[in-house]
């Protein structure tokens, strides 16, 4: 049987450039609940309808139909000039992976050549995009240890909000937060763990060093991926 309503939460998530986190904070709910609803392990309860309405606008028929759903709509007309494959086919596309990237103190990227099944939608939105591996727990809050970071090489205008993958140096690369201060630049984790303290770099030869690949725009599992 389809998975309807994971399908169009799914499309709705992803078209609107949210996170299962973030969804799952506008909807007052777990990212596990969210992630349950798009694998089709559960269904959204009434109140939690009421607040896709009240959050975001979206109707009942938008998240529970599959004629009229998100989903159904996007595949109609995709606001990126394509139209969207069924959600079956969506994996379909690829990313490359082209290394392991420290969520900590920079370390040396790994490099590798396997690519990684991606969403349709956003191998069409980020042509450029590829995947890096995370490793360490100091952006753990939405990138965990293990993950696959989708990073967009043509996003490399820094800004606080969002993670970015960075080289330091010839061959150390890490992913942070990046923000400007006076002196320098500081990267800035988003751990669980209050010993990941930011790391600043002083405006001259350390901050010339440092090089931004891209800006983390989604992020998954791999198959095999143990908590």
């Amino acid at each position: 049987m389809d998975n309807v309503v994971g399908n169009n939460v799914n499309a709705l998530r992803i078209d609107r450039e949210l996170s299962q986190k973030q969804l799952a904070g506008m909807l007052g709910v777990s990212q596990t609940t969210v992630s349950n609803w798009e694998c089709g392990k559960s269904l959204p309860h009434r109140n939690n309808l009421e607040r896709f309405e009240e959050a975001l606008g979206v109707t009942f028929d938008e998240v529970m139909s599959e004629r009229c759903g998100y989903h159904a709509r996007l595949k109609r007309r995709d606001p990126h000039g394509g139209v969207l494959r069924p959600s079956c086919e969506r994996a379909r596309a690829t990313a490359p992976v082209l290394g392991s990237i420290a969520a900590g103190m920079p370390d040396e990227m790994i490099e590798r050549a396997d690519p990684f099944p991606v969403p349709t939608v956003l191998k069409q939105r980020y042509p450029r995009s590829f995947y890096l591996t995370v490793r360490g727990n100091s952006m753990n809050r939405t990138l965990p240890d293990g993950c696959l970071a989708l990073v967009d090489r043509a996003q490399v205008e820094p800004n606080p909000y969002d993670a970015f993958a960075l080289q330091v140096g010839d061959n150390d690369a890490t992913i942070k937060r990046v923000r400007a201060v006076e002196g320098g630049v500081v990267l800035v984790p988003d751990s669980h763990d209050d010993s990941c303290a930011p790391l600043f770099y002083a405006h001259g030869a350390t901050t010339a060093q440092i090089r931004i690949l891209g800006k983390v725009v989604w992020v998954t599992t791999p198959f095999d991926y143990r908590a």
